[in-house]
């Protein structure tokens, strides 16, 4: 949310009703505050969501990316629009995904971004690279008990900048990412 800041001036010299005199209180141009801070891994938690994709009020936002295979299947299409006008309403609109490929997806945009992917788990080799809850085994998710078109959605930190997050809507199947979409 967002924090208010009172600056009190202690004039009690200046309201003695015998004397009358004048305060002026001037802010220069040159004037600023210093707020320290210390960037912080976002706590990775679905029901957060929008959060941390999305931060409400946030004096510094972060740019989010909206991350299909090179080659998306229709399916993988139809998630990401269906993920994209999800985050639309969760956000009032206020929350853009920018949409990329895998081969667009630049080291400059991973170190700064928070990151949303959408696609099969064999289609998304950069989730190797991310600790998931649910990790990748040789290019599939390895869950006792998942059936191939069943859909996973998983948050994590993100292993390219610990101050950002990856979501990742996907399966091992077509199916299952669209299930995982419209979930």
């Amino acid at each position: 949310g967002r924090q208010d800041l009172v600056i009190s001036l202690d004039a009690r010299v200046d309201c003695d009703p015998s004397t009358f005199s004048q305060t002026t209180v001037a802010v220069s141009s040159a004037s600023y505050l210093n707020f320290p801070y210390i960037e912080q891994s976002a706590v990775a938690d679905l029901s957060l969501l929008p959060r941390p994709i999305y931060q409400k009020d946030s004096i510094h936002p972060v740019n989010a990316f909206l991350v299909v295979p090179d080659l998306p299947s229709a399916q993988e299409l139809q998630a990401a629009m269906i993920v994209s006008a999800g985050f639309g309403r969760m956000t009032d609109g206020l929350q853009s995904l920018t949409l990329l490929t895998v081969s667009q997806f630049t080291e400059d945009i991973r170190a700064d971004s928070n990151v949303v992917f959408v696609g099969t788990s064999s289609a998304l080799p950069l989730l190797q690279s991310a600790v998931l809850p649910v990790s990748l085994v040789n290019g599939s998710f390895g869950l006792d008990g998942i059936q191939s078109e069943d859909g996973i959605i998983q948050i994590a930190t993100s292993p390219w900048n610990f101050g950002r997050s990856v979501l990742v809507l996907s399966g091992n199947s077509d199916e299952g990412v669209l299930k995982a979409a419209k979930a």
